[in-house]
C-alpha cells in the first residue's frame, strides 16, 4: 500500500513539469481544409475541439466553430456574466503519457535498447522523456497539444508495458463544460468553491446555448454537493461533469486511477510525501493542487 501511495504521489508530482513542457511556442501556419496541425494559435479552442472530437488532434472545422462560439459568448456577455472569463482546460494534461514497465523492460529503456515504441514516438513526435527508476515509470511529452486519451490505445500492449494513463491536473477547480451530445451546442461556465483540493462542494453554473443567430444566456444555477438536484439543468450538468472526467487507461481494470491520483495529491501532507519519495522534493503543483488552469480570482 505504501509503495502504491508513493507511486501515485510521484505521478501527481510530475504534472507541473508536464504542463510547462506541452505548450510549445512554435505556431505552424493554418492548414487548408481539415488538415490537422498543432499547436494552434488558440490553445483553448484547440483543446476543446480535441475533447469534443475525441481525436488526437483538433479537426480544423470544429476548432473554428468552438473558437467562434467562445468569442461570441464573451463579446456579448462579458459585462453581465463574469464567469465567462473562465477558460476551458481539459481534465487531462495535454501531450503527456505516463507509462509503467516491467523491470527488465525498463532497464532496456534506460539503456536505450528498447525499440518497440520507436515508430510511435516518431509518429507522434516525442520531445521529452523522463524516467523514474524507483517506480519503473516513464513520462513521455509530445510536440504541441495532443489529446492523450486516444494515444493510450496506440501505446497499449507494448512489450513489457504494465499500464499507460494520461496525466491529470490534481484537485478540482472552476472549469468550462461542453455538452458533447447537444446541438445546438451548450456551454457551462462553472465557478466553484469549497473543498476544491479534492472535489468542490459548491458549483455556480452559467448556461449558454449557441444558436445560428448567436449565443443565448440560459441563466445561472447553483448546486451544493451532489444532493442539491433542484435546478432544471442539474442532470445535464451532472452528466457533462462525468464526461469531462472520463479517461482512457490501459488496462482499464488495473491501471492506477487518475482520479485517485488527484485525491491523494490534494490530501497528502508534506510530511507524508517526502519520506515516501526518499527525500525528493515535489514540484509546486503537487504541494498545492490549487495551481491549476482556470480563473484565479476565486470568490
Amino acid at each position: 500500500m505504501v509503495h502504491r501511495l508513493s507511486l501515485l504521489l510521484l505521478v501527481a508530482g510530475l504534472l507541473s513539469i508536464a504542463v510547462g513542457a506541452c505548450d510549445d511556442d512554435i505556431v505552424e501556419p493554418e492548414p487548408s481544409g481539415d488538415s490537422p496541425v498543432t499547436p494552434r494559435e488558440n490553445a483553448e479552442a484547440e483543446l476543446a475541439a480535441e475533447w469534443l472530437s475525441g481525436k488526437v488532434l483538433a479537426p480544423t472545422a470544429l476548432y473554428n466553430e468552438v473558437l467562434a462560439d467562445f468569442a461570441a459568448i464573451r463579446t456579448e456577455h462579458a459585462d453581465s456574466v463574469e464567469d465567462v472569463a473562465i477558460a476551458f482546460a481539459p481534465y487531462w494534461v495535454p501531450s503527456t503519457l505516463l507509462l509503467s514497465f516491467q523491470p527488465a523492460t525498463f532497464a532496456g529503456i534506460e539503456s536505450g535498447t528498447y525499440a518497440a515504441w520507436a515508430e510511435l514516438n516518431d509518429r507522434y513526435r516525442v520531445v521529452d522523456m523522463e524516467t523514474f527508476p524507483d517506480y519503473q515509470l516513464v513520462r513521455l511529452v509530445f510536440h504541441g497539444r495532443l489529446n492523450p486519451n486516444p494515444l493510450v490505445d496506440e501505446y497499449a500492449g507494448l512489450p513489457g508495458l504494465v499500464y499507460v494513463t494520461p496525466a491529470v491536473y490534481p484537485g478540482d477547480r472552476p472549469l468550462v463544460l461542453i455538452a458533447a451530445d447537444e446541438l445546438p451546442r451548450i456551454y457551462m461556465f462553472r465557478d466553484a468553491s469549497g473543498g476544491c483540493n479534492a472535489a468542490c462542494t459548491v458549483s455556480e453554473v452559467s448556461y449558454f446555448t449557441v444558436q445560428s443567430d448567436g449565443p443565448r444566456f440560459d441563466g445561472i444555477e447553483t448546486y451544493v454537493g451532489t444532493t442539491d438536484t433542484s435546478g432544471v439543468r442539474w442532470e445535464l450538468f451532472r452528466r457533462s461533469l462525468e464526461e469531462f472526467h472520463t479517461l482512457n487507461q490501459w488496462p482499464p481494470l488495473t491501471a492506477p486511477s487518475a482520479h485517485e491520483v488527484s485525491r491523494l495529491a490534494a490530501e497528502a501532507t508534506v510530511s507524508l510525501v517526502r519520506p515516501a519519495l526518499s527525500g525528493a522534493s515535489l514540484p509546486a503543483a503537487a504541494r498545492n493542487p490549487a495551481m491549476s488552469p482556470g480563473r484565479s480570482d476565486r470568490r
